[in-house]
């Protein structure tokens, strides 16, 4: 997922949350969050990180932060 933790539009709790269902399934499965924590709200990415860091989510959802190779990136891990 492309996008700054700076609203609650992009919901990326919701898709924590659901790594944590996924995940008992499917312990492959790998999700990356690219997008920088908002100085005027960090409480949005605060929340999800430390939801996937209280239900050892870490090791499959990585938050990689704000980046300016994000074509690269896309490209390096579509499968």
């Amino acid at each position: 997922m492309v996008g700054n933790f700076y609203n609650k539009a992009r919901d990326q709790i919701t898709i924590c949350k659901a790594m944590k269902i996924l995940l008992y399934k499917h312990p492959q499965i790998h999700f990356v969050f690219i997008g920088g924590r908002s100085e005027s709200h960090p409480e949005i990415y605060d929340e999800c990180f430390n939801y996937c860091l209280s239900n050892d989510l870490l090791d499959n959802v990585h938050f990689l932060g704000s980046r300016s190779d994000v074509a690269a990136l896309l490209r390096s891990i579509d499968g």
